[in-house]
């Protein structure tokens, strides 16, 4: 599927007129997939779009504690959550999806984070890798953050924190999902 230049500014065509399209990030900091089933009705599917773009799952690994022993929510229960968000979009919208994977982390960074630190607060690569794995079966087109942003991971990719992009690191998510979107490999 080739895009227009009107099609990939999300601007829609009708008789003699071009209106600009819309962006909505409909994503919460923080959020983990029960959390995003509960808003995704609302906050995506009444809102008719032509495209959902997901990354999900980072926090559903997050870890609490000084010696944390469990994720928040289970690999397995992290499937089933993002299976129903994909048949909430498939079954209710005619919107074409891309799933991101969850980028990798910096562990130490996030270990001595000023603000992640004092809240116990840890994510481990191991616990990412899962996720990645289980988006990366989802049946849509996945761009793998994993991979685009890994090889070893570029510090500069993400904040001090270790978890969150930097500029740059968003900079790399948005040419990898610019440059599937030019592919045209949407669902």
């Amino acid at each position: 599927m080739r895009l227009s230049r009107d099609q990939a500014a999300g601007r829609k065509q009708g008789p003699g007129r071009v209106e600009a399209g819309r962006f909505v990030n409909a994503g919460f900091s923080g959020d983990t997939t029960p959390q995003i089933i509960s808003r995704f009705l609302g906050d995506v599917v009444q809102q008719g779009p032509a495209w959902i773009i997901s990354m999900m799952g980072t926090n559903d690994v997050r870890r609490h504690g000084e010696d944390p022993t469990k994720i928040l929510v289970s690999h397995d229960e992290t499937e089933a959550n993002l299976n129903m968000i994909r048949n909430f979009a498939e079954e209710q919208t005619r919107a074409n999806r891309i799933w991101m994977t969850p980028p990798p982390v910096i562990e130490d960074r996030i270990a001595n984070s000023f603000f992640l630190a004092p809240q116990q607060l840890m994510w481990r690569n191991e616990d990412l890798e899962e996720v990645a794995d289980i988006v990366s079966d989802i049946d849509d087109p996945v761009i793998d953050l994993q991979d685009v942003m890994r090889d070893p991971i570029d510090p500069e990719l993400l904040l001090p924190d270790g978890l969150h992009p930097s500029l740059e690191g968003q900079r790399t998510i948005a040419a990898a999902l610019v440059e599937r979107l030019a592919e045209g490999r949407g669902r």
